[in-house]
């Protein structure tokens, strides 16, 4: 039986014979390595190949052992018998794979070889890295991260300038508690004597005519301070920045509902496209949220709180970022783990519908609903077991606050017994000294 092996190498796919001698050899253009080795490792076998295939068919050769998994189903493609070689003879084609590149005249010499390697590497990688950064998933990620860093801007700005602007007109943060309302007042109207019903009116503040009359008479009679036309200017510029920031957040968010829209589009109509997202991000990716059990995701986000019952005992957490969800957290105490069990079921078999197939599946939805209305009917009322988990928390929850007074008080009569020594051993230090004098 003739037989031979097929070596696939970074510059090329070099034929030998049992005694490791050069048959034929395949060599790959420089400039384009990566992406002939690519397509033969994506099962697409290129001209070159294929007239390399149909010489060892005409020369007899019935059976080739391959190095690499690729070329074995396309040998078989041509109708030849295929197998790997053993791990230890692809040991050595990896260690003489430099000798093999100068017997095959696929290098020049062995500074050759080794810049052809060298080259090929940092090409692989390169052509990786784009590959990997251009998933969408990946910038689904960076639009939350953006989003929940403008919130945290967006709230700093707002108690800032509720406290700056409070200092003027204090009572208008108890009246008005939208943040764009609020800047809307400073920006249009600045000072509190500017504040009439029909300012208020036009600024679409609120359609409660006591509420405006309430912001118009709080203004009147208000016991904040004279406010000076620089320090109004620069209110405005800060309520200016909230509102500018408020508006990227939305576009943001309209561009996040898209995105989750074509990449994960059951995953948005479970937990929506905040929740959805938040989801991904955690864990780093869809493929990664895709291969993850259903227990796993049902904590995600309550990494905390688990290894810490892990640790002492305790019960462990029943939710993370599920819980954001108003499924969960609109649910009775006693349902919410039930819920967020199913929830976190539905989210691992929408995970690996969006990531492997990408169609929506109406179903999944669907069975959510009916798995719910289920729990909601068995368990209308608290069990047993909820009542009297209920009871140990309240339990718990009160040692745990005695125990803490009881540190505390010790630690305070602990502080009260060292100074009391420290000022024992300083007065009997300073009497020593006038007894030498």
């Amino acid at each position: 039986m003739n037989r031979c092996k097929l070596v696939l190498l970074e510059s090329g796919v070099i034929a030998l014979d049992d005694n490791n001698r050069v048959i034929d050899a395949l060599k790959f253009d420089r400039a384009n390595m990566v992406n002939e080795y690519t397509m033969i490792k994506k099962g697409i076998v290129s001209n070159g190949l294929d007239s390399m295939l149909e010489s060892l068919k005409a020369e007899g050769y019935t059976t080739i052992l391959c190095n690499d998994d690729s070329l074995v189903n396309l040998v078989e493609a041509k109708g030849l018998k295929a197998s790997m070689l053993s791990k230890e003879e692809r040991l050595g084609i990896n260690e003489s794979k430099v000798t093999l590149m100068l017997d095959a005249n696929i290098a020049r010499d062995e500074h050759d070889a080794l810049a052809l390697l060298h080259d090929f590497a940092v090409a692989f990688s390169s052509q990786k890295i784009a590959e990997v950064s251009s998933k969408a998933d990946l910038h689904i990620i960076q639009c939350i991260n953006a989003i929940d860093e403008l919130d945290k801007m967006i709230n700093i700005l707002s108690a800032r300038i509720r406290e700056w602007y409070g200092l003027h007109f204090p009572e208008l943060e108890g009246l008005v508690q939208s943040i764009n309302s609020y800047a809307d007042i400073i920006i249009r109207l600045g000072y509190r004597d500017s504040i009439s019903i029909n300012a208020l009116k036009q600024l679409n503040i609120s359609d409660n005519e006591n509420k405006l009359r309430a912001i118009v008479e709080s203004a009147r009679s208000s016991k904040g301070g004279i406010i000076s036309k620089s320090n109004i200017d620069m209110l405005k510029m800060l309520a200016e920045e909230v509102k500018r920031l408020d508006s990227i957040r939305d576009t943001l968010t309209k561009h996040l509902e898209y995105e989750m829209e074509h990449v994960a589009p059951n995953i948005k109509d479970i937990l929506g496209s905040t929740i959805g997202a938040r989801m991904i991000a955690k864990v780093g990716g869809l493929d990664k949220l895709a291969i993850l059990p259903a227990s796993t995701i049902q904590v995600l986000g309550a990494e905390k709180a688990l290894f810490r019952a892990l640790k002492t005992g305790t019960r462990p957490p029943k939710h993370g970022i599920l819980f954001q969800h108003s499924l969960v957290h609109s649910s009775p105490r006693w349902q919410r783990g039930k819920i967020a069990r199913v929830l976190a079921t539905k989210v691992a078999l929408a995970a690996r519908v969006d990531a492997y197939s990408g169609i929506r599946d109406p179903s999944i939805v669907k069975k959510l609903q009916e798995r719910i209305d289920e729990i909601r009917a068995k368990y209308k009322e608290p069990t047993a077991k909820s009542r009297e988990a209920d009871k140990n928390r309240v339990v718990v929850a009160s040692s745990d606050k005695a125990s803490y007074k009881g540190r505390v008080k010790h630690k305070d009569d602990h502080s009260r017994a060292k100074i009391r020594e420290d000022n024992r051993a300083l007065r009997e230090e300073r009497g020593g000294k006038r007894k030498r004098r």
